[in-house]
């Protein structure tokens, strides 16, 4: 089954300033306490493993699998909305490492396809003797997705004890987030 993992991921999203102003918060003693509730807000919706389905911020993201799909013209579903293909990868029957020619592959949509008269190779059999590396996301991130997470971080910041974040924890959203959030969501099938 293939996997995507972030190599590089993206930069600030929501600045700290303001997340403060939102909070109303004035002095600077927990500033490294909100910038923990940032994250947290945003790696609930960010990514590959994040509730909007899509990248949030310009990211470096890698697709791994176990082997190209069968035939000359099968396209390979990259989630998280591409925006540039970098490289394909791949392991061989023997396990050495190859890179396809660019001129062999291009990304079209959210595939990216053979060219014509070209079949993808046989690989290894492991579950990541294929890898796509390729670039999502946009700095131009929405309004109404700022705003959902500014409410988000102030849900937490307000109620720590009950909304508290521990690693691997997603956010609860409120209606109103998931309001703000729904047109921008990406549903994987």
């Amino acid at each position: 089954m293939p996997y995507v993992v972030v190599v590089t991921p993206p930069g600030e999203i929501l600045p700290l300033d303001d997340v403060k102003r939102h909070l109303r918060v004035d002095h600077d003693d927990e500033d490294d306490l909100i910038e923990g509730l940032i994250q947290a807000a945003v790696a609930t919706l960010d990514g590959p493993d994040g509730w909007l389905g899509r990248a949030l911020g310009e990211q470096r993201l890698e697709l791994r699998s176990n082997g190209f799909p069968v035939g000359c013209d099968g396209a390979i579903d990259l989630p998280l909305q591409p925006r540039t293909l970098v490289s394909v990868s791949y392991d061989d029957v023997a396990g050495s490492a190859h890179l396809v020619d660019p001129a062999d592959c291009k990304l079209h949509g959210a595939g990216v396809y053979a060219r014509s008269g070209f079949s993808w190779p046989s690989t290894a059999c492991r579950p990541d003797s294929v890898r796509i590396l390729y670039d999502a996301g946009t700095n131009d991130v929405p309004k109404p997705v700022l705003a959902a997470l500014k409410l988000m971080i102030g849900d937490l910041y307000r109620w720590r004890e009950t909304t508290a974040p521990i690693a691997g924890a997603s956010v609860p959203m409120s209606t109103t987030v998931e309001m703000l959030l729904a047109p921008f969501r990406v549903w994987r099938g």
